[in-house]
C-alpha cells in the first residue's frame, strides 16, 4: 500500500476509535476511572494507572502504539 494511502487509513482508523471511545464513555468510566487505556478495533486491549507501563504491555502484546488509541479514563472532568 502506499504511503499516503496508509496515513489515510491510520486517520480513519483513529476516527473510528475515537467514535467509539465517545459512544463508551460512560461504562469505560465505570470500569477504567483514572486509568489510561488502551483501544484498538473498538474494545479496549489494556488498561492502567501509568502510562509507560502500558505502553510496554502494547509493545508486548504485539501491537504498534502507533496504531492504538491511549486515552485518560475518569468521572472527573478536567479542563487542561
Amino acid at each position: 500500500m502506499e504511503p499516503e494511502l496508509m496515513f489515510i487509513d491510520s486517520i480513519k482508523s483513529m476516527e473510528r476509535e475515537l467514535a467509539w471511545f465517545g459512544h463508551h464513555t460512560k461504562d469505560l468510566e465505570a470500569k477504567y476511572d483514572e486509568q489510561f487505556v488502551a483501544i484498538k478495533d473498538e474494545k479496549v486491549i489494556a488498561a492502567g494507572r501509568n502510562f509507560e507501563p502500558l505502553l510496554k504491555k502494547i509493545k508486548q502484546e504485539g501491537f504498534d502504539p502507533a496504531d492504538v488509541l491511549i486515552e485518560f479514563v475518569s468521572k472527573i472532568k478536567r479542563i487542561l
